[in-house]
């Protein structure tokens, strides 16, 4: 990179002088374009010619000046330094020269923005003879919290899911927990005891085999480092390691479907050892026995490699790259379909949260799938202000209905929804019937009217509230609707975007009065839920009252003590018609997820929260 800051300074103010021909100039002058000294200057002057890129002829003689030639165009060194880059893996330093030579160098930025697009894709070389494949895939943010009972994010989650596994494993179509690292279970007619019986031979990426004292620590640890998810571990009363591959759980009281908490990512199992090297040297150093082992997370790039011994069958890709392009980045262009998978809006009618749909011609292929997570307000709840008051959240949820917004806004935003719980006593997908996208006069008529007079008995006084939400475009786009949308009736709103890491900070939770966030809701509902409810970092959770907190405790342990699902189902409709009656959150939508992807991939599926199973991916040999 000096190389070209060098030339950059000296040859840019010439740029109109033709390569091969000599100008005159003094060291004097060189110096003052490379602000440095006249014996810097000609430090720099020998080490450009010595890389080909000038030839310099000292003057000879009083009088006359010495020949400056250009050999090499800017142009040229700009793409050979940010190429070099790129190929060292140093994608964020790339694309920090990028930026800066964007104004001066416009041509060349525009070429190295085309040749960025093709390195996108399936890639594929020869090694030992065979060919080896890789999936490289953009992401805008880096992934900082790999640690199970610590992550946050669904990207990391997914992440970890690839490089770790859970004892069991969750189908939505029996809604039963299936054998995964744990290739049988029992349970107790009281659904108190639970007895595990690990895989024999199954490996960590660093050669230990797995064993039951690793579930131990693993479950252990959730509550040694106070994890966020420890309620799913608080009801163990006693584990007893029978042997290396035998583990008899015992619960405080009954719970019908504790197998199903097992199948949480955030129980991913991990071995102490593995766990401590982790915890010492970083987010790179995560050991699972996941069907991928991580070889590299950093600002850069996060990279993921095929684990030959994994227990199931091996993947069919040898190794994932994620680049990190942050959003604000415009050296894609997003119009071109280059990439092997791409999320684009789609404007098609909406799929079921159960099914995947795929189509598409020669060019592209299209799968789509409804995400189960759904984006929600959350009102503070632990403090005194109009939030208290039951009128103004009312109020809140007539302005703010999610059918304007999706109208408004487009994008992926899909189906309007006014709960969490969107299961049926028949295990199927509900939701909102008849959404309108325009009211007529009269209607927002009736609808200023209610809403004024609710917001007239909350007492509310015209006080500015506090939006806090995320720096993502659609969390920009969703802040700023709700700010005018509210400003329509009167009310008055701040939007302020942070950081994961900052907005995840239990003193930004509190400052907050509102929340706008995404909830998570995986395959299994249920569990779901609970962790909505009841992990201590979810703002639902951090933005509950006592007294609600105490309700949903209560509910947790009947519904754990209920083994009928149909019986779950009527006990978890009836509890949310208490909450929000409450009206301690108001959920707003669900997206539509649509990805492109080439034909030439195959077992692309899109999970419930909008992301695809690498382990599935494998490319079909182009003709």
């Amino acid at each position: 990179m000096l190389l070209l800051e060098d030339y950059y300074r000296i040859r840019y103010p010439y740029q109109d002088v033709p390569l091969h021909l000599g100008m005159t100039i003094s060291i004097s002058q060189l110096a003052q374009l490379l602000c440095c000294t006249e014996r810097n200057a000609k430090l720099i002057i020998r080490k450009l010619e010595d890389q080909g890129v000038i030839k310099w002829v000292p003057g000879r003689g009083r009088g006359n000046r010495s020949q400056l030639i250009f050999l090499v165009e800017l142009e040229d060194i700009y793409h050979k330094t940010a190429k070099g880059l790129v190929y060292q893996g140093k994608i964020k330093e790339a694309l920090a020269l990028h930026h800066t030579y964007k104004n001066t160098l416009p041509h060349a930025y525009e070429q190295f923005q085309n040749w960025f697009d093709t390195q996108f894709g399936y890639q594929q070389e020869m090694c030992k003879n065979k060919p080896h494949v890789t999936l490289r895939l953009r992401f805008d943010d880096v992934f900082t919290e790999m640690d199970p009972i610590h992550m946050y994010l669904r990207s990391e989650s997914h992440i970890v899911m690839q490089i770790t596994d859970t004892l069991l494993r969750y189908d939505p179509l029996t809604n039963r927990a299936e054998a995964h690292l744990a290739h049988h279970i029992e349970s107790s007619e009281d659904g108190r005891i639970w007895t595990f019986y690990l895989r024999k031979g199954v490996q960590f990426h660093d050669g230990k085999e797995l064993d039951a004292k690793d579930v131990v620590y693993t479950f252990q640890r959730v509550k040694r480092e106070n994890s966020p998810y420890r309620w799913m571990t608080e009801l163990i009363e006693e584990m007893e390691v029978m042997d290396a591959y035998t583990l008899r759980i015992q619960l405080a009281y009954p719970c019908y479907w504790f197998d199903r908490f097992v199948c949480s990512p955030h129980l991913s199992i991990l071995q102490e050892h593995a766990s401590r090297r982790y915890q010492m040297n970083g987010r790179d150093k995560l050991i699972g026995t996941g069907p991928f082992r991580l070889v590299r997370n950093d600002e850069s790039m996060l990279v993921l490699e095929a684990f030959p011994s994994y227990f199931r069958e091996r993947a069919l890709l040898d190794r994932i790259e994620i680049w990190i392009v942050p959003e604000h980045e415009d050296v894609i262009d997003r119009e071109k379909n280059s990439y092997d998978l791409q999320y684009v809006p789609s404007a098609d009618q909406a799929v079921s949260c159960q099914d995947t749909r795929q189509a598409g011609t020669q060019a592209d292929r299209r799968t789509e799938r409804m995400e189960c997570n759904i984006t929600y307000l959350s009102f503070q709840q632990m403090r005194e202000g109009v939030l208290s008051s039951p009128y103004f959240r009312q109020a809140l949820s007539l302005i703010l209905h999610a059918k304007h917004m999706i109208s408004d806004l487009g994008g992926e935003r899909a189906e309007a929804t006014d709960r969490f719980f969107l299961l049926d006593l028949r295990g199927g997908n509900r939701t909102e019937e008849g959404i309108v996208t325009r009211g007529n006069e009269k209607e927002m008529t009736e609808l200023a009217q209610s809403v004024g007079q609710l917001l007239l008995q909350s007492n509310y006084q015209g006080e500015t509230l506090r939006l806090f939400t995320f720096k993502e475009k659609d969390h920009r786009q969703d802040g700023e609707w709700i700010k005018a949308r509210c400003a329509q009736y009167g009310v008055k709103l701040e939007v302020y975007h942070f950081t994961t890491e900052e907005l995840l900070k239990t003193e930004r939770v509190r400052e907050a009065d509102l929340i706008h966030d995404s909830a998570t809701i995986g395959e299994d509902v249920e569990l779901s839920l609970l962790h909505l409810f009841l992990s201590t970092n979810s703002f639902l959770y951090q933005h509950c009252n006592e007294e609600q907190r105490e309700f949903v405790q209560q509910i947790a342990q009947k519904l754990c003590r209920t083994k009928d699902r149909r019986e779950r189902y009527e006990m978890w409709e009836e509890a949310e018609r208490h909450l929000l009656a409450e009206y301690g959150y108001l959920p707003l939508y669900r997206n539509q997820i649509t990805m492109l992807s080439q034909p030439e991939l195959k077992g692309v599926t899109i999970n419930a929260q909008g992301w695809v199973d690498y382990y599935q991916l494998w490319m079909k040999k182009r003709c």
